[in-house]
């Protein structure tokens, strides 16, 4: 009884992901609305035909033995599948299907499963941090279907951020991060699964890639100065297992991202009119008011807001409304006692200045913050959309 009760109670967390994926998969339908598979183009701005493109050749390539990045549009240019995002991650779905039906199948299939994907991974890191189910709830939807996604329904390597919360997710467990218990069960397998699922991330596309390398060089160097405390004050290191796992890990996502990036850089050092200017970033770049406007797409919003969408420039890059159920939910999370003040400093603080960053040359002091940030920052000249920071 007890060994039936033992395995049970570790089937449940592969259940519960199971159920959520499912519920994420129905909730991205219910929402997205994909209608015919064959036939929709969603918010055909141009690039989901191009995309659904990219999202066959890697696949095309391996099977035929052709160089990944020498793709044919432009031919005989070298590197030109380097000419955009990689969303190298999804080459599986290449391998089935052919032709341009297949193509669009393919793409729409993608982009449900992102949304699904996103919404399993955020209720999976508000699970590990020891949260409840109805607060993993709210989480998983504000991430997965609130009205700024909505806006981007045309940009699938947008959309794919799973690798966010699931990469954290498993590192998470891998240290044994546990917000209620303050420490649990070091696990480096997870931390190993954690830096994989960020370098999967890394291989869709550098325009998201890029601010989840950031995101984890902060998270690491904070970890690193909490372990060297550790190591002063109480003379005990990390397990071995967990450095190994980390370190590995390490490897791999620099290694995986680095070998990526080396076609892009040799295609700016060929096509230098391809670099971009700060008057791009300016054309991009939303304003305060694109914090409260909301896509024509969004059911609730989206008609109370269409004054200020009128004669603006790249409108879908400045439709910014995380949704005011959530923003609510926030600042009531902020309340004091729900958590410590160190935290709520740390967490309202990194809201700010995200937002801030967010607005690129409209945000404080005209945008210098983050023009000193796009001009010095490695590789941040690759995020042409500050916009999508939020």
């Amino acid at each position: 009884m007890l060994a039936t009760r033992a395995r049970a109670l570790s089937a449940g967390p592969a259940l519960e992901a199971a159920a959520v994926l499912v519920l994420g998969l129905l909730l991205a339908v219910l929402t997205r609305r994909p209608g015919d598979l064959r036939t929709t183009v969603p918010l055909d701005v141009g690039d989901p035909v191009l995309q659904s493109w990219v999202l066959a050749w890697p696949a095309h390539a391996l099977t035929s033995g052709t160089p990944l990045f020498d793709a044919n549009p432009f031919a005989p240019l070298g590197n030109s599948y380097a000419f955009t995002d990689l969303m190298l991650g999804y080459l599986p779905f290449g391998l089935v299907g052919d032709g341009p039906q297949a193509a669009l199948v393919r793409y729409n299939v993608v982009l449900l499963l992102a949304t699904a994907l996103a919404f399993l991974g955020m209720w999976l890191l508000v699970r590990q941090l020891g949260l409840g189910r109805a607060a993993a709830l709210v989480a998983a939807v504000a991430f997965a279907v609130n009205p700024w996604r909505v806006s981007q329904l045309g940009h699938l390597q947008v959309l794919s951020t799973a690798g966010f919360p699931l990469a954290l997710a498993m590192l998470a467990r891998g240290h044994g991060v546990h917000l209620r218990t303050g420490r649990g069960p070091v696990r480096p397998w997870w931390a190993l699964a954690g830096w994989a699922t960020a370098t999967w991330q890394v291989s869709i596309g550098f325009g998201i890639g890029i601010q989840l390398s950031y995101l984890l060089a902060i998270c690491t160097a904070v970890a690193a100065v909490r372990a060297l405390l550790v190591v002063r004050r109480e003379g005990r290191w990390p397990a071995r297992g967990l450095l190994a796992a980390n370190g590995a890990g390490l490897v791999l996502f620099l290694g995986v991202s680095g070998a990526l990036a080396v076609p892009y850089f040799q295609v700016v050092e060929d096509h230098p009119q391809s670099r971009r200017s700060v008057a791009d970033l300016e054309l991009f770049s939303p304003t305060a008011a694109s914090l409260v406007t909301a896509p024509p797409e969004s059911w609730l919003w989206g008609r109370l807001t269409e004054d200020r969408r009128q004669d603006v420039v790249a409108v879908n890059e400045k439709e910014l409304l995380p949704g005011v159920v959530v923003v609510v939910l926030a600042v009531a999370g902020l309340w004091p006692g729900v958590w410590s003040r160190r935290r709520v400093v740390v967490l309202g603080g990194s809201v700010a200045v995200l937002t801030a960053f967010a607005l690129g040359t409209n945000g404080p002091l005209g945008g210098e913050l983050y023009l000193q940030l796009y001009e010095h920052a490695p590789g941040w000249q690759g995020v042409r959309t500050p916009g999508r920071l939020v």
